[in-house]
């Protein structure tokens, strides 16, 4: 399934809302920015993906 294809395109804005409220709920440190915890997420993820 291609889901470029298959997602209408106001479904992603959706998915896309439930992460960022997952990540302030859930994952977001005390004090610290939604978009610095996402980024910091990313790093670790490339890192591990290179170290595979």
């Amino acid at each position: 399934m291609d889901w470029t294809r298959e997602c209408v395109p106001s479904s992603i804005w959706g998915i896309a809302n439930t992460i960022i409220r997952f990540t302030e709920n859930v994952l977001r440190q005390e004090g610290e920015d939604t978009v610095d915890t996402l980024k910091t997420m990313r790093t670790e993820h490339l890192e591990r993906a290179r170290a595979a």
